[in-house]
C-alpha cells in the first residue's frame, strides 16, 4: 500500500461506495481504494453508442476475502476536502443560486457543481474518519513499523 494517496480519481487514490451489494442494515460509505482505471465502450453495429469509466476497487478496511470489485467511476463518492479556493467557490454559488429557477445552461451547470462541492464537504468528515479507521487497522496489522517489534504502545 502507498503511503501517501493519489489525487482522486487517480490508481492509488481513496474515495467512498454505499456497497449495494450488502443488506441494506449493513449499507454505509466505506473506504475504497482505486487499483485500476479503464473505459468500457458500447456498440450497435460499428456505432459507438455510449462510454462508462470503470474503476477497480479494493476494501482496505473489510477483513477476510474481501476480493476485488469493478463498477462505474460514478458509483463512487469523492471525499478529498474543499480547498480554500473551492470554499469561495461555494459561497459565491450559494449565493448566486439561492432563489433562482435554472433557466439556463449556465445556471444548470453552476447548480451540479454546487452540488458537487457540497457532497464534498458533507462526506470529507466520512472519509477522514475512514483514514483513521485505516491507520489503526494497520498500526495493529504491522505494529513493528515503528522500528521496534513491539507493539507502539509497548515500545
Amino acid at each position: 500500500m502507498l503511503n501517501i494517496p493519489a489525487p482522486y480519481p487517480h490508481v492509488g487514490s481513496y474515495a467512498l461506495l454505499i456497497d449495494t451489494n450488502l443488506p441494506v442494515e449493513q449499507r454505509r460509505a466505506e473506504l475504497v481504494r482505486l487499483t485500476g482505471r479503464s473505459v468500457a465502450v458500447s456498440s450497435v453495429n460499428g456505432t459507438i453508442t455510449g462510454r462508462e469509466e470503470l474503476v477497480t476497487v479494493t476494501f482496505p478496511l473489510r477483513t477476510g476475502a474481501t476480493g476485488v470489485r469493478t463498477l462505474g467511476l460514478a458509483e463512487l463518492i469523492d471525499g478529498t476536502p474543499l480547498n480554500r479556493a473551492e470554499e469561495q467557490e461555494l459561497l459565491a454559488l450559494e449565493t448566486e443560486l439561492v432563489g433562482r429557477e435554472l433557466l439556463t445552461e449556465r445556471l444548470r451547470h453552476a447548480d451540479k457543481r454546487l452540488e458537487e462541492l457540497r457532497s464534498r464537504r458533507l462526506y470529507a468528515a466520512t472519509l477522514d474518519a475512514e483514514f483513521a479507521r485505516l491507520v489503526a487497522f494497520q498500526r495493529r496489522q504491522h505494529p513493528g513499523r515503528n522500528g521496534s517489534h513491539l507493539p507502539k504502545e509497548a515500545a
